[in-house]
């Protein structure tokens, strides 16, 4: 087996356990969801939602899940989106 083949199989195998290494191993991943929020927090005012929105890291949970609270406490979680490891 090549370097590529086993590396290809290595990747399988990550997708189909489902394999998230979290923010502690990929710190890299919460660095992008929080530039997502302060490019989307711009775009508030717009639709009357006032004040600062924070990133919550919910790491205890599977899948890992971040959510965003609302300066007024309204959380913005995605709580019933599909997630394609919960079946």
């Amino acid at each position: 087996m090549t370097a590529q083949e086993t590396a290809d199989l290595a990747g399988r195998i990550l997708t189909w356990t489902c394999f998230d290494p979290g923010f502690d191993l990929a710190p890299e991943r919460l660095d992008v969801l929080r530039l997502a929020l302060r490019t989307v927090a711009g775009d508030l005012p717009a639709a009357g939602i006032v004040g600062e929105p924070r990133l919550v890291v919910r790491e205890r949970l599977f899948p890992l899940a971040a959510r965003v609270v609302l300066a007024d406490g309204r959380r913005l979680d995605g709580e019933g989106s599909p997630h394609p490891c919960n079946g």
